[in-house]
This record gives C-alpha cells, sequence and structure tokens, in this order.
C-alpha cells in the first residue's frame, strides 16, 4: 500500500462505502426479479419513466455489473421482455460496456502493483505447447457459460491487456449469453426456449468465428519474440 497516496486511500475508502451502500440498497429488488411477480413490477417500474425508461434500465444494468454477485441473467431477462431480443441486447451491453469501463479505469488508477514483465500468460509447458496469448484467455473466460464474468472486469486490469482490447473482446464474448437471456425474456410468455437454444449456438459459433479471423490477423501482424 506504500505506492498509494493518502489522496487516493480516502477516495478508495468513499467509492467501498458507496459501493456497500447502494448494494445493501438495490440487493433485495434485484432478487425479487426470480418470480414473474417481481418481473412484471420492474417492468412497470422502468414504463413509468416513459422514453428514459431506456436509460434507467442501462443504469441498472450498470448498478448490476458493478456489484457484480448479483446474476445479470436476471436483468437480461427482464430487458428482453421490454425491449424484446435485440433491443434487450443493445440495452444490456451499453450497461456493461459503462460499466466494465469504468471499472478497468478506476482500479488502473488505484492499482499498488506493477505489470509483470511476460507479455503472455503461460499456462502450460512452453517447451511442448504454444503459449495461449492474454486476449485468447479473456474471449475464452467471458465467453464460457458460468464463468463469473462480471467479477473478471475486476481482475483484469491488474494484467497487461490494453483497455481497447479488453473492452472489445469481452463484449464480442458476452453476445451469445445476452442474447440467449434477452430473448428468452421476449418469448417467455410464449414458452418458446428452442428459439433462446438455437440463437445461443448460432451467436457462439459467430463469435468463435470473429476469434479466428482475430487469430489469423495476429500472426500476420505478430511480432517475432526476441531471443
Amino acid at each position: 500500500m506504500k505506492n498509494i497516496s493518502k489522496k487516493k486511500i480516502v477516495s478508495l475508502v468513499i467509492i467501498a462505502i458507496v459501493f456497500i451502500a447502494i448494494t445493501i440498497a438495490i440487493f433485495p429488488y434485484m432478487m425479487k426479479l426470480k418470480d414473474e411477480e417481481g418481473r412484471e413490477a420492474f417492468q412497470n417500474f422502468i414504463d413509468s419513466f416513459g422514453f428514459w425508461g431506456v436509460f434507467v434500465l442501462i443504469g441498472i444494468q450498470f448498478l448490476q455489473v458493478v456489484i457484480a454477485f448479483i446474476p445479470g441473467e436476471l436483468v437480461e431477462i427482464v430487458a428482453g421482455m421490454m425491449y424484446g431480443g435485440l433491443g434487450g441486447m443493445l440495452v444490456c451491453i451499453a450497461g456493461n460496456i459503462l460499466a466494465s469501463t469504468i471499472i478497468f479505469h478506476v482500479i488502473r488508477y488505484f492499482k499498488p502493483v506493477k505489470y509483470q514483465n511476460a507479455d503472455e500468460l503461460s499456462i502450460v509447458d512452453e517447451k511442448k505447447y504454444k503459449r495461449m496469448s492474454l486476449e485468447k484467455i479473456t474471449f475464452i473466460a467471458f465467453l464460457i457459460p458460468g464463468t463469473p464474468k462480471d467479477a473478471l472486469n475486476y481482475v483484469m486490469p491488474f494484467t497487461k491487456i490494453k483497455f481497447t482490447n479488453f473492452i472489445i473482446i469481452s463484449t464480442i464474448a458476452r453476445i451469445p449469453s445476452i442474447i440467449t437471456s434477452t430473448i428468452v425474456g421476449g418469448s417467455i410468455s410464449k414458452g418458446n426456449f428452442w428459439t433462446a437454444l438455437w440463437v445461443f449456438v448460432g451467436s457462439t459459433l459467430f463469435s468463435l468465428l470473429l476469434v479466428f479471423f482475430y487469430s489469423q490477423f495476429e500472426k500476420k501482424n505478430k511480432i517475432p519474440d526476441e531471443n
């Protein structure tokens, strides 16, 4: 902590207090989204803001990501119910990008440790396997269902990954999960869950295709290691 100034410490304490207060205040309401009655009440609350309701929902998605341990699917399903699969996805992505951006820069500002020298993370024996780039690890971590994606926002700033790479890769990798939840929300009254399944498969394949092209681009433009 010796590398952090007193001003930063005071700021960090204030942020922590605000964070805890918001978590305590919003947690009971977020948990009500688990049942149908709670989701309908939430919809009515958003509708009461009229045109500005979409921005309120983006703000709520932002808070969900910041709080991290509240399941994001709860907000995503309601977003789908209100704005459809695609519209709900765009709302959720906007909230995710806003929250991830702020978290990344705040942690980079307060971070008391220096970057490690390694540009890549060696996860296996380098003599037998090629090293996996940090960007690829980030994509896989945000793509796989069930991983604590929101919590990863608090981890990645401690690595050497560039902010723009982090935002682009994590956002693309989140799309299959988000659009599945929003489409479930959009079709929940009809019980058409097969649509959500096929969308998840299709969006996952699309994301993997993007990674393939990114890998090809990376190989063509990679600067050789100095040995």
